[in-house]
């Protein structure tokens, strides 16, 4: 797991330019990220649960602030601004203590989600919208279940595969 950690954690800093990631580091990721999972499920955890945990749903409220806050930089700001996304600033933070990095976090990106509330904004307000409402369910629940200070290897390993893996569609 140490060793990956700066692969996965600049493929999900890359996630929307993914011209700009070399060949060699996406195949690496398209190997690492579901090798992960495999070894995940030969310790006993398996998809089902764990994408039940607090460590997996911190991962993809990391994701979920990225989107938020590259569609709010793409749109408001005609893509400039800070070159590393809120949720991967904060994954370094996540993977040491999750509690602090969730609050934090939590804390820089109410600016997004007024302005995603707001609805005074371009055609991708729709997508803006979803994404803040997806924070404030996976947030809530995080909220509900609570986070531990530190977090295993286990751990760390579901919080890098909610950050990198697909969002759950919405219950209608």
């Amino acid at each position: 797991l140490p060793l990956v950690k700066c692969l996965l954690t600049g493929a999900g800093a890359l996630r929307g330019d993914h011209k700009a990631i070399p060949e060699r580091a996406k195949r690496a990721v398209v190997v690492t990220a579901p090798f992960l999972g495999l070894l995940l499920l030969k310790l006993g955890h398996t998809k089902e649960n764990y994408v039940e945990n607090s460590e997996f749903l911190l991962g993809q409220y990391l994701q979920l602030a990225d989107r938020l806050h590259k569609v709010y930089r793409d749109v408001l700001r005609n893509g400039d601004g800070p070159p590393q996304l809120a949720g991967n600033a904060a994954l370094g933070a996540a993977l040491q203590n999750p509690e602090c990095a969730f609050k934090a976090l939590s804390q820089r990106i109410k600016v997004y989600w007024a302005w995603a509330d707001s609805r005074k904004y371009h055609e991708r307000a729709g997508l803006a919208e979803w994404f803040s409402r997806r924070i404030r369910a996976v947030g809530g629940r995080l909220h509900a279940q609570g986070l531990c200070g530190r977090i295993d290897d286990v751990g760390r390993t579901q919080l890098f595969l909610g950050y990198l893996g697909r969002i759950a569609k919405e219950e209608q």
